[in-house]
């Protein structure tokens, strides 16, 4: 039910829609929360999170062990 604007060209699959659900839930998303959330292995998620990070629109911050999304911070 929420609208989303994406500016780069990149195809969401189911998977980059659950990453923009669960970081607008929580404000960020980690790699362990989906996998506990959602079920997913780890290799998944890096899969999943990558095209993010090659277009720019994450954030990681290294000393957390977070994914942040721009739009959410």
């Amino acid at each position: 039910g929420n609208t989303m604007i994406v500016s780069v060209p990149i195809e969401l699959s189911r998977d980059h829609e659950e990453i923009l659900q669960e970081a607008q839930a929580s404000g960020c998303v980690t790699e362990s929360a989906m996998v506990s959330l959602y079920g997913w292995t780890n290799e998944r998620f890096r899969i999943s999170i990558n095209p993010f990070i090659q277009e720019g629109i994450v954030w990681i911050d290294d000393y957390k062990g977070k994914y942040i999304l721009y739009n959410y911070m």
